[in-house]
């Protein structure tokens, strides 16, 4: 897999002499689309002016100018102190665990799962992030020992592209670009307003995979500068099924894909679909997609310009059909709608052998879904019913095969282009899934804003 070591990086910036872009023309969004000319010069990164020249050779690239951020060193315990919400009530922390127990039925998160911990676990991890409140950069000193997926440093592979740097100069400096590539967009569109309007979990991966995919084609088009090569020459398709193999591998195993959806999908996936909007229109065809930005993970994984039944609309959320009705001994605690990413995690972990290939065909018919969580009072117990809609009932019938083998404490119905699964914790209720009567999805007291942070870390762009 391509892994890079991450320990140090907050030292070796400061200490490494690296190859900056300085611009002498801009390109950008000049009206011929001229590509930059850049100079090269040796610089420290942990000096004003280096970061300012950086910052040109950006804004030459891409047309918008990040500025010079702050750039600030944090050892790992701050990191953790910042992802970590503030003061959750015991009703908070309660709706937390109500809704991981729910999740845990269908293995997106382990059982006896703590939100603390799979905080700690992820800061730790972070090499690097831009702070969208603050506007500052944040590189964070992993301690030894601790890996980051090359994706979160800007871009795959762990190997120069130049014999004359070494891997880790190419890392650090992407690693840079990337996160002035967030500031230069937060300057230019808002970040926290396009995570703001994406209303669902599967919306909210598919906006941050355009917002990654950009920084890292802009990463790697740097370094491609820097090194001095020409970015018609690189196999870009390589390269990015490469990428995307290594991180679904690794993905596959890891055992809270809920908590971790947005660090396996948004890289691999994110940077193949920009590198293809770029690829056929320039920078004006990744504006177009803040302009109008993909809404469903289906859509991110299908490809740029791929064709997808109803548009990778979510068809349930105005369904008549949305909603279990259930009694009211079942607390309502959570509604999602998750899409094809998560979906998919579900069904590899209940696999012997994960077979992505065998499930993503299927997948790319999904058109929606909604999965309510409940808490039944009687039994103390979680309840998950999961509706996916897909585009035909053969469709239906295919994902209903994929989940002949799971156990018998998760029920699947077919029900016409539909397929509800039911799942129920160690003496819970008995309740049918094909019997099971519906409505249209209505208000109903779900977790907060602040359990969801809990669950799902809100991460920044990194």
């Amino acid at each position: 897999m391509m892994v890079a070591r991450a320990h140090g990086l907050a030292r070796a910036a400061c200490a490494l002499a690296l190859a900056v872009v300085v611009a002498s023309g801009c390109g950008g969004e000049d009206e011929d689309d001229v590509a930059c000319e850049a100079a090269f010069e040796t610089c420290d990164l942990s000096e004003l002016d280096c970061l300012s020249n950086l910052a040109d050779g950006i804004a030459c690239m891409t047309g918008h100018d990040p500025g010079v951020p702050v750039v600030q060193s944090w050892e790992p315990d701050e990191a953790v102190e910042f992802f970590t919400p503030e003061a959750p009530t015991a009703e908070q922390m309660r709706l937390v665990q109500q809704q991981l127990d729910a999740l845990a039925l269908f293995r997106l998160v382990p059982e006896q799962y703590s939100a603390e911990l799979a905080t700690e676990a992820y800061a730790v991890s972070v090499p690097a992030f831009y702070d969208v409140m603050q506007g500052r950069i944040i590189v964070v000193d992993v301690e030894p020992g601790g890996t980051v997926e090359d994706g979160d440093a800007g871009g795959a592979g762990g190997e120069s592209t130049d014999a004359g740097v070494s891997a880790p100069d190419e890392q650090t400096f992407k690693t840079y670009v990337h996160e002035l590539v967030h500031a230069a967009r937060d300057q230019r569109t808002g970040l926290a307003a396009l995570y703001g309007r994406a209303g669902s979990v599967d919306a909210w991966l598919a906006a941050r995979a355009v917002v990654e995919g950009e920084a890292q084609l802009f990463a790697q088009l740097a370094w491609l500068d820097a090194a001095g090569e020409d970015p018609a020459e690189m196999d870009w398709e390589a390269l990015l099924e490469d990428f995307r193999m290594s991180m679904v591998a690794t993905f596959v195993s890891v055992d809270a894909p809920y908590s971790l959806a947005d660090r396996y999908l948004p890289y691999p996936y994110g940077y193949a679909y920009v590198v293809e909007a770029w690829q056929q229109g320039g920078n004006a065809a990744i504006e177009a997609l803040y302009a109008n930005p993909p809404i469903s993970t289906r859509a991110i994984t299908g490809g740029f310009g791929a064709e997808l039944s109803a548009s990778g609309a979510p068809a349930l959320v105005a369904s008549d059909e949305a909603s279990p009705m259930l009694a009211q001994r079942f607390a309502p605690v959570a509604v999602l709608r998750l899409g094809a990413w998560l979906v998919d995690a579900s069904i590899q972990r209940f696999r012997e052998a994960p077979r992505v290939d065998l499930s993503w065909s299927v997948l790319q018919d999904l058109e929606g879904d909604i999965l309510s969580l409940y808490h039944d009072a009687d039994t103390d117990s979680p309840v998950a019913i999961w509706r996916l809609r897909f585009a035909d009932a053969a469709s239906a019938q295919a994902m209903e095969e994929l989940t002949a083998a799971w156990p018998p404490e998760i029920q699947s119905h077919v029900a016409g282009s539909d397929v509800i699964l039911l799942g129920t914790g160690p003496g819970g209720p008995t309740l049918d899934a094909a019997a099971l009567e519906w409505q249209a999805l209505t208000p109903i007291p779900r977790a907060s804003d602040a359990v969801t942070s809990l669950v799902l870390a809100a991460s920044p762009p990194r």
